[in-house]
């Protein structure tokens, strides 16, 4: 009975969306072991939530700037109960969220098999990068004409 119970609440905690407050990390955490056991990497679109399993790509808008992004959970926190994600700054940038320090946001995990393994393809293959060389390279060569 104790299994059922468990196993329904995290249905529920999965299946619905949840709102509230998000940051993001700290430049200087950069390198460090996250929960899971993985390095915490700025460029990369993860996240920490309190509840949901590692590895769960979730869904995160925020409806300040009407933008949406996708994050894979790698970490336990916010350690501020005011909040319900820490995102990557490469998922704050993605987002506008980095101008406000925290926002709103609406979160809900990715159920689609079909979404979840083209997230994962995008994230093996390293195609998303924080800083594209090109738009670098681009907004320096238009400095120096």
């Amino acid at each position: 009975m104790k299994l059922f119970f468990v196993l329904l609440c995290c249905f529920q905690l999965s299946a619905q969306v949840q709102k509230g407050q998000a940051s993001f990390y700290s430049n200087r955490l950069k390198g460090h072991r996250t929960s899971s056991g993985e390095k915490y990497n700025p460029a990369k679109f993860t996240a920490a939530h309190r509840k949901l399993p590692f590895n769960t790509w979730v869904e995160v808008y925020m409806p300040k700037t009407k933008k949406t992004t996708f994050v894979r959970i790698i970490d336990r926190g916010p350690h501020s109960r005011k909040r319900i994600i820490d995102l990557s700054r490469a998922a704050a940038k993605d987002l506008g969220l980095i101008p406000y320090g925290f926002s709103l946001v609406h979160i809900k995990p990715v159920k689609e098999k079909s979404r979840i393994d083209s997230l994962n393809a995008m994230e093996s293959a390293e195609i998303y990068e924080f800083e594209p060389k090109s738009a670098i390279q681009d907004s320096l060569s238009q400095n120096l004409r």
